[in-house]
């Protein structure tokens, strides 16, 4: 469970980077997400989470 909270809280750090440091690239990155096509923010997403279970097996 420790390495669950640990994880979320350095996923929650790396999310909040961006708009911290650049909030305007950031709105620019959001407003074209928006931009895109179902099918291909379910790439995007499909691909994280692929590569998210790839690191965490790894790491394991």
């Amino acid at each position: 469970m420790e390495l669950l909270v640990a994880a979320l809280g350095l996923m929650l750090i790396i999310e909040g980077l961006i708009p911290l440091l650049m909030p305007k690239k950031w709105k620019k990155i959001v407003l074209s997400l928006l931009q895109l096509p179902d099918d291909k923010l379910q790439i995007i997403g499909g691909v994280f989470f692929a590569t998210g279970c790839t690191l965490f097996l790894l790491a394991s």
